[in-house]
């Protein structure tokens, strides 16, 4: 075989990788295991019995495999030489291939292993030497896989390996792509470490594995496999994005059949007609496309035919006036057909007392019968009786003897597992139609039906009724085949009940023990985040963390506890501290226990703050001590902060910092005695500050500038006069703005909306409007320096941005960002438009193109959220739940609670809930517990001059009745099949 490098590792994906994934999910022999110094239990052990059960690494001569040696770049070399060897690979008639493996020397594998490896490309040495003694390092194996199995990774994959830089250069991509595959999940790679002979072999089965799954999979066959189905058979199981690719395309003699895709099952795809009927005799040519080049197989399906027939009872039961002959008829696939009794000819003869018997037809029980309670002398137990049948259309024959036996009675029951409704884990009292399976018999092993009818062969009997009343107890059969079940409707409580089964025959009893736990959700106990509170003097209250859970550990979300009367608060002194529990939906301190120091409670004096849960009587203490009055005393930087660390020469970006006080508080008010101060420590030319001084610290920031290529360090600092109180430092690195160090790019835009420049009404430019609607999309340039980490250029270099279909589309500079809009409400298939930007680096200028889609399509609904501020509020929040106190509270004029409808498009947008009239049609509510007379009852948005967000309650009967404390109602919103729901609690009965 010629060595091609590329061919080679083509050949290597197809091949051998697939032998050694395929040896590592077989059995695996004892090979490995033989070695002293091998301990079975070693994350290695697997992964070198895999390579040594193919002969592609081997042990030393006294029995041991020294794992924990260092690979040399020679074992490495054999190792690869062996597998290509092994997959006919020749070694070149010239054996030269480095200088220091001469074709003489004496360990003549390692020659022939050298010229092949250097012929494959897989190993090409340093300045005419392979270094065979040399221990292999960690970025020089990166560089031996990844050339050897042909690895790539994705154009933006990102690295989480933070010691690339100790990396020589030529080996980052490489070891960057053992990433991408997961053939290393480290986040210290090492690269200049050395490697085991234990962790190589580990390294080369993950590669293997690594490149089998980036195999495309085959086609293997199509086939018939029953008669409404055929199977295409493929190489592998397809992924879930293979999947949403493969289309399936069926000719049937030639003419286009109508098939579609009805399963998978493993590598198995399975292919219906749409109609649903039998495949028709005939040969079908079946196209995969999608997942590479199409693929087309023949399969020859033959006409669906009687293949056998079947007695399948071995007896009759005597004194029965319906005991079944049962027979089966199947097709050549091996299914079976339906039993048309006027297609059979069927004769029965009692062999022991030599009379004739009939064998009829029972409709009802869809079976062929003997009554053989018709005369008692006719049958007696032991009789042999012979039946015989012969299919007419066919004339396929069945023959048996059949032994007369006593009539059957319910003699034994067994059951299975509880089966639980979908998405449960646990028997809980809250469930309903749970279902147990059973297997019941007769004396002989046939199967019985329960029947707990008056004329029935059983009795229901529960242990504990307050659980399970014996009414709710049914049977049922369910599935293909046939499973018979006994069905729980529903449980009455909790705890552990007995279902007694009583044959009403024999009173043998069958007994089904159940433990029904209590249901999840139920709040069982409470913890604090902390045990111990100090709390500044004269202070603002402070939340401190809460969770609450069920008896199984489940945490219970602060919607279902913050606003109920599920625990007491108490405090020791209230005349030092209080607390309650914040019920605000929108608030970050939503559900967390909040502390609130007293008017006039002084340092030193302390408080017990106790939770208690009522149902149980659970409980969490926080004590709190009134400390110092708050006063700044750190500086860091605001976890909202946006700002960049890496700059290009020109470019600014914004750092805003938090300052907080002793107690870890934020400052939120002026003190007038403290400042932040701003300086450029190292390099102070490379950044400049837009401010030297912050005189209030409750929001400070600022505007960084990158002047010169370099770095620099930026520190705040906060002071007191002129004492340093803390400070923090930002290492800052400046770039030169030119294509030498930078790659430019435009950031993916994506599909645009066709009407996006026209909710201004005015389509001919774009407008805050369009842009504040979200369907004018922001043209935004990135840059990635040589380490593919992110820089951030000046926009003010941006010297024209133009688009090339001005019919549909327009480009625009609004508040200094340029922006591209759709233009044309009226296209009716998709259009393209090609993005230019011209941009002023210091090398020149740089022209950078996108293509963007305009999408043809309509506005429509994809989600819906409930938020505390008006659609496009940058610091709007998620509103879980509403709470409100009363009757007149819900039905208050001005609204019970304030909530705005966000109903998101396909393209970003909330243009089609924005008006009233958009939103009030699509709201509805249910009542779900504890309340009466809601049945014409309406929930509508407030609309002053645009929407405010209050909700109105309108009781259209004026016959509202809150009947429970807790009661609860769901507002749903609704807009063409998208919907969304928020839940109402009203704490307060009438």
């Amino acid at each position: 075989m010629a060595y091609q490098p590329k061919s080679y590792r083509k050949f290597l994906a197809g091949s051998v990788s697939a032998a050694l994934v395929a040896t590592a999910v077989g059995p695996v022999v004892a090979s490995a295991a033989s070695f002293s110094d091998v301990n079975p239990n070693d994350s290695h052990a697997a992964n070198i019995e895999k390579l040594v059960e193919k002969g592609y690494i081997k042990g030393y001569e006294d029995g041991t495999f020294k794992p924990y040696n260092n690979v040399t770049r020679g074992q490495v070399a054999k190792i690869f030489a062996r597998i290509l060897k092994d997959n006919g690979f020749q070694v070149p008639a010239d054996k030269k291939a480095f200088d220091d493996v001469p074709v003489d020397a004496k360990d003549q594998e390692l020659v022939e292993a050298a010229a092949i490896v250097k012929a494959a490309g897989v190993m090409t040495g340093n300045e005419g030497k392979l270094n065979p003694n040399q221990t292999m390092t960690r970025q020089q194996m990166a560089k031996v896989l990844v050339e050897a199995f042909d690895l790539t990774k994705p154009a933006d994959f990102t690295s989480k390996i933070t010691d690339l830089d100790k990396a020589d250069e030529w080996a980052r991509d490489y070891i960057k792509t053992l990433e991408a595959n997961g053939v290393t999940v480290v986040t210290e790679y090492n690269p200049k470490g050395t490697v085991t002979r234990a962790a190589f072999a580990s390294f080369v089965v993950r590669a293997l594995e690594a490149q089998e799954a980036a195999q495309a999979p085959k086609v293997v066959s199509v086939s018939a496999i029953n008669s409404k189905t055929l199977a295409v058979t493929f190489s592998k199981e397809l992924t879930a994005e293979e999947k949403a690719k493969v289309t399936f395309e069926v000719k049937f003699n030639g003419n286009t059949a109508l098939f579609k895709l009805d399963s998978y099952d493993g590598k198995v795809a399975k292919l219906v007609r749409t109609s649903n009927l039998a495949i028709e005799p005939g040969t079908y040519e079946v196209t995969v496309k999608g997942l590479g080049e199409d693929v087309t197989k023949t399969v020859v399906v033959e006409a669906q035919k009687a293949s056998t027939l079947t007695i399948t009872n071995e007896n009759l039961l005597d004194a029965t006036t319906t005991a079944k002959v049962g027979i089966e008829l199947k097709d050549q696939y091996g299914e079976a057909l339906s039993v048309k009794d006027t297609e059979f000819t069927v004769t029965g003869y009692n062999v022991t007392q030599g009379k004739t018997v009939t064998v009829a037809y029972d409709s009802t029980l869809k079976s062929f019968v003997v009554n053989t309670a018709a005369n008692a002398d006719d049958f007696k137990v032991g009789d042999i009786v012979k039946v015989s049948f012969l299919h007419n259309p066919t004339g396929l024959t069945a023959t048996k003897e059949l032994k007369v036996v006593a009539g059957a009675q319910l003699n034994n029951v067994t059951f299975g597992d509880v089966q639980l409704p979908t998405g449960k884990t646990m028997l809980t009292q809250d469930l309903t139609d749970v279902k147990v399976p059973y297997t019941a018999t007769d004396q002989y092993g046939n199967k019985l039906e329960l029947n707990k009818s008056a004329s029935g062969n059983i009795i229901v009997v529960s242990s504990d009724e307050t659980i399970v009343n014996p009414s709710d107890v049914t049977f049922v059969k369910e599935g293909t085949p046939e499973v018979t079940k006994v069905k729980i409707a529903k449980f009455l409580g909790y705890g552990n009940v007995t279902l007694t089964f009583v044959n009403k025959v024999t009173g043998d009893v069958y007994r089904l023990p159940l433990e029904v736990k209590q249901q999840t959700g139920v709040i069982n106990s409470v913890s604090l985040e902390k045990s111990a509170l100090d709390i500044a003097q004269g202070g603002s209250a402070v939340a401190v963390g809460l969770t609450v859970t069920d008896k199984y550990g489940n945490k219970i979300e602060p919607k279902n506890y913050a606003s109920g009367s599920a625990f007491t608060i108490s405090t020791s002194n209230s005349a030092v501290a209080t607390a309650t529990i914040n019920n605000t939906p929108s608030s970050e301190d939503y559900g967390k226990l909040v502390v609130t120091p007293a008017v006039g409670a002084t340092k030193g004096q302390k408080a017990t703050i106790t939770v208690t849960v009522n149902a149980t009587g659970e409980t969490a203490r926080l004590n709190v001590t009134i400390g110092e009055p708050a006063v700044p005393s750190t500086i860091e930087i605001d976890t909202d902060s946006k700002h960049a660390t890496s700059l290009a020469k020109g470019a600014t970006t914004t750092v805003k910092y938090v300052v907080k006080d002793q107690y870890g508080n934020k400052v939120t008010t002026d003190s007038g005695s403290y400042e932040v101060k701003y300086e450029v420590k190292d390099n102070a030319d490379f950044i400049t500050v837009d401010n030297a001084t912050d005189t209030d610290e409750t929001a400070p920031s600022v505007v960084v500038t990158a002047a010169k290529a370099g770095s620099a360090t930026l520190v705040a600092k906060l002071m007191k006069g002129s004492e340093v109180i803390a400070t923090k430092e930002l290492p800052i690195s400046v770039v030169d703005n030119n294509g030498s160090k930078l790659t430019y790019a435009i950031e993916p835009i994506g599909t645009i909306y066709k009407g996006g420049s026209a909710i201004d009404n005015t389509a001919t430019d774009i407008t805050a409007a369009d842009v504040a609607a979200g369907y004018a999309k922001e043209i935004k340039l990135t840059a990635k320096d040589a380490n593919g980490n992110t820089v951030v250029i000046p926009s003010d270099q941006i010297l024209s941005v133009t688009t090339s279909n001005t019919t549909d589309s327009i480009v625009a500079n609004v508040g200094g960002k340029w922006y591209v809009a759709g233009k044309n409400s009226g296209i009716t298939e998709d259009k393209k438009t090609t993005i230019s930007v011209v941009y002023n680096a210091e090398d020149g200028v740089k022209t950078l193109t996108q293509e963007v889609t305009i999408s043809k399509d309509d506005l429509k609904v994809t989600s819906i959220a409930f938020k505390d501020k008006p659609v496009g509020a940058t610091d709007a929040k998620d509103v879980p739940s509403l709470t409100v106190t009363d009757k007149a509270a819900l039905k208050a004029a001005t609204g019970f609670g304030k909530v705005f409808v966000w109903a998101q498009d396909q393209f970003g947008g909330y243009t089609l809930a924005d008006t009233k009239a958009e939103v009030d049609p699509a709201l509805s509510i249910v009542a779900l517990s504890g309340l009466t007379g809601t049945a014409s009852d309406t929930i509508t948005v407030e609309d002053n001059s645009g929407l405010t967000g209050d909700l109105i309650y309108t009781d259209a009967g004026n016959n509202l009745g809150i009947t429970a404390d807790g009661a609860k109602l769901r507002l749903v919103v609704n807009f063409n099949g998208v919907a969304k729901s928020l839940d109402i609690t009203v704490t307060n009965k009438d």
